[in-house]
């Protein structure tokens, strides 16, 4: 991995976990909304759906089959991206900022570094990358 970090928050995710992840499984079009929520819970599968009580879960990772549990028998962290009904979209609130766990839903990837609006190093790169598709100046 290029880009290791040591814990999460806000995007930032261990390696450990995304070094575990074999795909992401999309529960609804993540390309409906400007942001997605991620988060990293403690699951007792691999691959098995994720709930969270208040919360529309949009998509979690999958772990590889044959990978051993990090707290013994008791799970594995894995990523999960979600939308807040009650609050999300922001701009119907008068949007002023982003969530500090907002990613872009293009940039989540099984393996990857999520990247969003309130993460300095992969904003302009985001932007830049989604820019020069469709215009060669950039």
């Amino acid at each position: 991995m290029g880009d290791e970090r040591s814990s999460w928050y806000g995007g930032c995710t261990a390696s450990h976990i995304l070094e575990a992840e074999e795909r992401i499984v999309w529960k609804d079009d993540p390309g409906k909304y400007p942001y997605l929520r991620e988060g990293v819970t403690l699951q007792l599968t691999r691959g098995g759906r994720i709930g969270m009580p208040g919360r529309k879960v949009v998509g979690y990772a999958v772990l590889r089959r044959k990978l051993p549990s990090e707290y013994g028998k008791r799970g594995w962290d894995r990523r999960v991206w979600y939308v807040n009904p009650n609050s999300d979209p922001y701009p119907a609130f008068g949007f002023t900022g982003w969530p500090i766990e907002a990613v872009w839903p293009d940039s989540v990837v099984a393996g990857r570094i999520s990247c969003g609006p309130n993460d300095d190093d992969h904003r302009r790169a985001h932007h830049v990358d989604s820019l020069a598709i469709t215009d060669a100046t950039v």
